[in-house]
């Protein structure tokens, strides 16, 4: 996870969901702002959000092609199928 990011003082979910960010295809930005997952190092060791600036989350959403649709289709499980 980033044991120098840890010994420097960050906090371990924020670099969890910084090093997310990235599988997801997000660049770090190091623009320093705490509201902004991808700043990473540039941000303060104080900060300790974990969830992505709106912009990031537009991005990811663009990256998987448009974004998840604004309602789930729901799939019926019968217990019948598990019984044994």
């Amino acid at each position: 996870m980033g044991r120098q990011a840890v010994d420097d003082g960050f906090y371990p979910p924020r670099i969890a969901a910084h090093e997310l960010g990235h599988i997801l295809g997000l660049p770090d930005n190091r623009n320093g702002r705490c509201d902004y997952l991808m700043s990473g190092h540039s941000s303060p060791t104080s900060c300790q959000s974990t969830t992505p600036h709106s912009t990031e989350a537009a991005q990811v959403r663009r990256n998987a092609g448009g974004g998840a649709p604004a309602t789930l289709t729901r799939h019926r499980v019968y217990a019948d199928c598990f019984r044994f």
